[in-house]
Parts: structure tokens; sequence; C-alpha cells
């Protein structure tokens, strides 16, 4: 009885529309077809009847490099010279609190002294 439920030694072939190259999958590796490309030429792929004896061969078990596919690029230009005028206004502000700073510290030790 488990064995008919077990997902072992199934296994699901798919067939590139574009190229024809097999790929073989197990049922464990195996989950969906949708948005799944040909590994060699990035055609779609269709589920088909797998043939007796055929190995398992994917791109899983394959060591190469990795196919990137890119949609296109993005140029993208943005003017931050507001905002570099603003940090290096919050940066004389931070140099001015620090010298307050230092003023209110000696201040503090200056009182303490005179106890």
């Amino acid at each position: 009885m488990a064995d008919m439920k077990s997902c072992e030694g199934k296994i699901t072939t798919l067939e590139c529309m574009e190229c024809g190259c097999r790929e073989t999958f197990t049922e464990r590796q195996f989950t969906f077809t949708d948005g799944l490309r040909c590994g060699i030429c990035s055609g779609p792929v269709k589920p088909v009847a797998t043939k007796p004896g055929e190995e398992v061969n994917n791109r899983r078990l394959n060591k190469g490099p990795k196919k990137k596919i890119s949609v296109g690029t993005i140029t993208v230009d943005i003017d931050v010279s507001n905002a570099i005028k603003g940090l290096k206004a919050v940066q004389r502000e931070a140099k001015k609190a620090t010298r307050a700073l230092k003023e209110v510290e000696e201040m503090k030790l200056k009182y303490r002294g005179n106890e």
C-alpha cells in the first residue's frame, strides 16, 4: 500500500518545443511545469511520455554556470545635489552641537572644581 503512494522511482520527462532537448526529473525534483524553460535554448517545455530505461538527466545535476535571463536594462538618473547640501548642513549643525557639548563639559568641570 505504501508503495503506491511513494513517489520514489516515478519520473517525468520534459521536452523542449523548439530544440527537442529532453530533460528527465524524478518526482521529488519535479513539482510544476509552469515557467520551466529549456536549459539549452530557453524555449518552452512540455511534459511527454518517458521512454523505458531513460536516465535521469536534468540541470540540477549539471555543475556548469546557470543561464541568466535578462528582460532588459534600466537607466536611472538621480539629482543628489540637494541631498548633499542637506547632509553638509546636518554636518555643520552636528559640529556646532559637539562644540556646545564640550563647553558644557568644561563648565561642569569648573563648577565641580569650585566646590
